[in-house]
């Protein structure tokens, strides 16, 4: 009986000290907390085209129009004919007279000359009487007045220039006023054909 007894306690002991092979219970290993199971593999299927796209092959930048080339211009000034007119001065040349005496008929009332046209003077008047031969002094005119216009300078030419042009583009740029003389221009260019080298 007493050894019924202490078998009994002794496996009691066993079993709550987890003496028994395969009956002790297995320790607990802590699994840190991930969330659902499910949802990983989604975030990391959505990540993977994004790092693809990384190291994807860049996309090709828009090929920049191409400029023109720069050149360095070549400028031509551009010449017209002008005509400058003869520069002229007038002077005024006042009439030339002379005192002199003259012979004519007076009437006697009025004392005024009626050569030739005494009677018609006397009927328009009532005038009686004329004296012929009356000496009367006269101022006479021996020359007109006159103006008279002379000429300073000769009528000219000149070649002048305001603005230049590329010969190269043509574009055309202003430029303060050039003047050539057209003589001098053509005396140039025949001392040129003259040269041994425009002869050439």
């Amino acid at each position: 009986m007493k050894l019924a007894n202490l078998g009994a306690l002794a496996l009691s002991a066993c079993l709550a000290g987890g003496c028994l092979a395969g009956c002790a219970p297995e320790p607990r290993i802590a699994v840190p907390d991930t969330g659902p199971a499910e949802e990983q593999p989604l975030a990391a299927a959505t990540q993977e085209p994004a790092e693809e796209a990384d190291v994807g092959e860049a996309t090709p930048a828009a090929a920049e129009p191409e400029s023109e080339p720069v050149h360095e211009h070549i400028w031509l000034p551009n010449y017209e004919l002008q005509v400058i007119p003869a520069q002229t001065e007038t002077i005024h040349h006042d009439a030339v007279t002379e005192e002199a005496v003259e012979l004519h008929t007076v009437c006697n009332v009025c004392l005024a000359i009626v050569d030739g046209v005494a009677d018609q003077h006397a009927a328009e008047t009532g005038h009686v009487g004329a004296t012929p031969d009356v000496e009367v002094p006269v101022t006479r005119t021996v020359t007109e007045a006159s103006d008279e216009v002379r000429e300073i300078s000769p009528e000219t030419t000149q070649l002048v220039s305001t603005s230049d042009t590329c010969t190269t583009c043509g574009e055309t740029r202003q430029t303060d006023k050039k003047t050539v003389d057209p003589e001098t221009v053509s005396q140039a260019v025949q001392d040129d054909a003259g040269s041994p080298l425009g002869a050439l």
